[in-house]
């Protein structure tokens, strides 16, 4: 909705506990973790463990996907180097010719570190900011077909919020307003929809 380190990223190495040692954790920890590892509202709705270990272990094939797309694309950018070399224009003349123009530079992969390393900071700074606003109830309808446990995620610069869809959760107020705003934009543009078929409709029904 709303608005992504080193060469090697800055991924996490611990292996996150497999669905049978998860079996093992009590249903506080389980929801203790889904909150703490993926800043999950609405946790405390959730009334089974098979519930929590779903959305956990949705959440972790997606996060590990999206790590390896990551790696695989900054893998392949550092493969590809500029290269001067010598080559011979249409008179015949020696001329110093660029390999790979459009590979980035030395220059450019360091600034693309800073960068990240600006954007973790963004993300860190917004995650505070919005712990200090007050609380509104906001309740994020279920989609067509979804089932209890589909989450929305919200991003602010850089910061990842995943809310529980279907029950009244407590979020920061701009969470809430970015919500809104979205979902009326939604129901707008159904609205004018809807409007136009019926136009439409009555035009062949004469």
């Amino acid at each position: 909705m709303a608005d992504n380190e080193e060469t090697q990223p800055n991924v996490n190495t611990t292996t996150p506990p497999t669905e049978g040692a998860m079996e093992d954790k009590s249903l506080k920890e389980l929801k203790d973790i889904l909150v703490s590892e993926f800043d999950f509202t609405g946790a405390e709705v959730l009334s089974t463990k098979a519930q929590v270990i779903a959305i956990l272990t949705n959440m972790r094939a997606k996060k590990a996907k999206d790590e390896a797309d990551n790696a695989a694309l900054l893998d392949q950018m550092d493969k590809l180097e500029q290269k001067v070399v010598m080559g011979v224009d249409k008179d015949g003349k020696k001329v110093a010719l660029i390999e790979n123009p459009t590979a980035p530079t030395a220059e450019d992969k360091a600034a693309e570190k800073t960068d990240a390393k600006k954007w973790e900071g963004k993300a860190a700074a917004m995650k505070a900011h919005l712990a200090k606003q007050p609380k509104v109830q906001f309740l994020i309808p279920l989609g067509f077909g979804e089932k209890r446990g589909a989450y929305e995620t919200v991003i602010m610069n850089g910061y990842r919020l995943n809310i529980m869809k279907g029950v009244l959760v407590e979020l920061p107020r701009q969470v809430a307003e970015l919500l809104a705003e979205s979902y009326q934009m939604t129901i707008a543009a159904g609205q004018d929809y809807l409007l136009d078929r019926n136009d439409a409709v009555k035009e062949v029904l004469g």
